[in-house]
């Protein structure tokens, strides 16, 4: 579970995902979906992004990560409906229990930057 705020387009997103074991290493796969809504138009964006997780204290882990994105764009007034490519790059924080902190930037079709903050259930 995840909600946080984007910029270009500027709106609230709220979302899910699902974070795997180690596939090698530290490196999981951590496929995403988060819709967003403000700014005349709706953003569904579908992620399939990779993150390496590092420890930092007993408690904390950070991550880096990136990956490819498909977005579902629906706009009312001057913007139209259109299905676009998008690449993210992001790091975050989080606990071990599942709260997380995360920073991610976008390019092509993605917005351009996104705060979110959320839990990943274990």
């Amino acid at each position: 579970m995840r909600a946080g705020l984007s910029a270009n387009p500027d709106q609230f997103f709220i979302g899910g995902h699902y974070v795997t074991k180690p596939l090698w290493d530290r490196l999981r796969f951590q496929p995403t979906v988060e819709a967003g809504f403000g700014d005349d138009r709706t953003v569904v964006a579908f992620g399939m992004e990779f993150g390496y997780w590092m420890p930092i204290s007993p408690g904390w882990q950070a991550y880096v990560g990136a990956g490819p994105a498909m977005n579902l764009i629906s706009g009312n007034g001057k913007h139209g409906d259109d299905v676009g490519p998008g690449l993210n790059v992001f790091a975050g924080i989080g606990l071990r229990s599942g709260l997380f902190f995360e920073m991610k930037v976008g390019a092509f079709d993605s917005p351009d930057f996104k705060l979110a903050a959320g839990y990943t259930f274990r």
